[in-house]
């Protein structure tokens, strides 16, 4: 988002929120943009409209940052379901049932082969595979979250601190 699409989402809230030290000038401008500039302004336009609409208190950048981050796009027991049926298939349809998972169970699975893999196995244990398959899914879900979540300035800032105490003696 471009600092003169900001100007006109500041403006827009400015008219809404008529506190006199709601961003109340450059310095505060420049803090918004810079922890807000890195989403899309049609995302940070409708996370703010949205907002708007539906609560009584002054929007933080937390809010609209939140906003803009979608939910899980399919929960997990409902991920296991879809990778089940296509396991059942795997013979015959494994490239194409994969290429039609969301993005987040893709990655769960891994590859069609994995669904050929489990597909084919006379010991499959479903109790045990939808156990592993959730717990994957979850902490993927669980880091898309944050990447969407957290600017890449402060993922970066917060990778490297952690590599600096990990490279302590405690």
């Amino acid at each position: 988002m471009t600092r003169d699409e900001f100007k006109k989402i500041v403006a827009a809230m400015k008219v809404v929120y008529t506190f006199e030290n709601f961003i109340a000038d450059g310095e505060a401008f420049n803090v918004w943009y810079s922890l807000l500039s890195d989403l899309p302004y049609s995302e940070v336009s409708l996370a703010v409209q949205k907002f708007m609409q539906t609560s009584t208190k002054v929007p933080t950048i937390a809010d609209i940052r939140n906003l803009c981050v979608p939910e899980v796009e399919v929960f997990e027991n409902d991920a296991w379901v879809i990778v089940r049926k296509a396991i059942g298939r795997a013979n015959y349809y494994a490239d194409d049932d994969f290429d039609k998972f969301p993005p987040l169970v893709q990655k769960a699975v891994g590859s069609p082969s994995q669904l050929r893999i489990w597909g084919a196995d006379e010991n499959f244990n479903e109790g045990v595979e939808s156990s592993n398959f959730k717990r994957i899914y979850r902490q993927l879900a669980e880091r898309e979250h944050i990447n969407r979540t957290y600017s890449e300035n402060v993922r970066i800032a917060d990778n490297n601190k952690r590599l600096e105490i990990e490279g302590k003696d405690v």
